[in-house]
């Protein structure tokens, strides 16, 4: 296989498997009146992964106007909220809403249903194998960007 067709073959398996996924997605959060993404930074701030607007920004590599568009819309649905931090007032924390949280369950539970799917046919070691090499991917983009 030479490199154009190796390339088509890549971008061809990449977005069909990704539509498939993200349609999948899409359908758990759709009844929800959110995107993925805004059920990705309830999931985070679930986890624990983030606790600010700016944790977002670096943990995903975005804009601030961005994030703060997709907080908003969480803030008016009543799915997050912010708080002070007592230990500094200039800090504002995200968390949850008691809705918010089981909206998130909810989504969260479907998702995970979809991938036990996709791993009970797949297999656990070629799913982590597949995790392993976009990660890999992502990394190389990285590094090659001005390229």
């Amino acid at each position: 296989m030479n490199t154009d067709q190796a390339m088509t073959a890549f971008i061809d398996s990449y977005f069909h498997a990704v539509k498939g996924f993200t349609a999948a997605l899409q359908a758990a959060v759709s009844p929800y009146k959110i995107s993925f993404e805004q059920y990705q930074i309830m999931r985070d701030i679930a986890t624990g992964r983030i606790e600010t607007l700016t944790d977002i920004v670096k943990l995903r590599g975005v804009t601030k106007p961005a994030i703060a568009r997709q907080i908003g819309s969480l803030l008016r649905l009543g799915y997050v909220q912010q708080k002070t931090a007592q230990a500094d007032h200039r800090r504002r924390l995200l968390a949850l809403t008691h809705t918010g949280a089981n909206v998130e369950q909810t989504i969260t539970t479907s998702a995970r249903r979809r991938f036990q799917a996709i791993t009970r046919h797949m297999g656990a070691t070629p799913l982590a194998e597949l995790t392993t090499l976009l990660g890999q991917l992502n990394a190389a983009l990285e590094a090659t960007a001005s390229a």
